[in-house]
């Protein structure tokens, strides 16, 4: 097994090298430079020892042990979903800090099996997608879970609820229209920003956040900490939805909101 500790020194000389160079700088120790809530991983080992504080190894199998000392299992979002209850909760989520992703999966076809040769082949023009449904069958789908890539990246396809066959209703959204949606409201986000949010962003630019030199470094801490509870108390509240339509063209009748995703 790697043992990143033990290249540290090699990791920080590569670091100063390209620094010296003004070369493309190696990330010898990767920081969340940014203010704004982004999705972390949380599992067991994390909540273990950074939540409940443990300094000692948790033991082999005690996962849900440890998830039910900060949360209750008990609750509807953890429970067993899908068919025969075969989705589960296996001790990982994802959150920004504002909206959460409990990450379920199906033990028996989570782990590699060997694939057999069966032979038959699966008609693709025979599979029913949910926008062919008739009314019917559409209500035998109430209550049932609905997937979508936890990862955000894979293409999403969905269909609104007055959709019909005669006349369908469906958005398609892909990573490529995520990548708009997010220059579209980093734009917004910078024109929208108060003058001391602006002015506090402008300070920090000025620092470098990557740099190994050690007075440099130093002076990007201070720099941080000078502007820090103001960045922080406006992106905290960021996501409050906004009053004003600052782009009306912009706007369509069925939509991924960014804010929501």
């Amino acid at each position: 097994m790697a043992s990143p500790k033990n290249h540290f020194k090699a990791f920080f000389r590569l670091a100063e090298l390209s620094e010296a160079e003004q070369t493309k700088q190696f990330a010898c120790f990767p920081l969340r430079t940014t203010f704004i809530p982004c999705y972390m991983t949380l599992n067991s080992k994390i909540i273990h020892h950074h939540v409940l504080k443990s300094k000692k190894n948790p033991k082999t199998g005690s996962k849900f042990e440890i998830w039910g000392a900060v949360v209750d299992l008990n609750k509807k979002a953890f429970k067993h979903q899908g068919f025969q209850k075969a989705l589960r909760f296996q001790g990982t989520l994802e959150t920004d800090g504002v909206g959460v992703s409990i990450i379920k999966q199906n033990p028996d076809t989570s782990r590699k099996s060997p694939k057999l040769n069966t032979g038959k082949k699966v008609d693709g023009n025979q599979i029913e997608h949910i926008e062919g449904l008739g009314q019917v069958d559409l209500k035998s789908t109430e209550g049932k879970c609905v997937l979508i890539d936890p990862g955000r990246r894979d293409l999403m396809y969905c269909m609104k609820e007055t959709s019909t066959v005669e006349e369908k209703r469906t958005l398609i959204f892909t990573k490529n229209n995520r990548s708009q949606c997010s220059r579209h409201f980093r734009y917004l986000r910078k024109r929208t920003q108060p003058f001391v949010v602006q002015k506090a962003e402008a300070i920090l630019s000025r620092s470098e956040s990557n740099s190994v030199d050690l007075k440099k470094f130093i002076q990007y801490i201070k720099t941080r900490a000078s502007v820090k509870n103001t960045l922080y108390e406006y992106y905290e509240n960021e996501t409050t939805k906004s009053k004003e339509t600052y782009f009306p063209e912009s706007e369509f009748d069925f939509r991924v909101d960014q804010k929501s995703l």
